[in-house]
């Protein structure tokens, strides 16, 4: 775990603390307003809604690392 933490600080050392905090809040609004939409959403916000979040999920799994054998 400290490894992983270790990564995610070196790759944001050259971000400004504001800006990271902001991206996040942001990323995290867009999160609870994708939980309302997809009872009404059209089909074609479903499948837009479906794509990032496999994007990320994508993204979030190849940061992770692997552990060593």
């Amino acid at each position: 775990m400290p490894q992983q933490f270790a990564a995610v600080r070196g790759s944001e050392r050259d971000v400004d603390p504001y800006d990271r905090v902001e991206e996040l809040k942001a990323h995290r609004q867009e999160c609870v307003e994708d939980q309302h939409r997809p009872g009404d959403a059209e089909p074609d916000e479903v499948t837009r809604i479906a794509a990032v979040y496999t994007a990320r999920l994508k993204e979030l799994e190849a940061a992770e690392p692997r552990p060593e054998s």
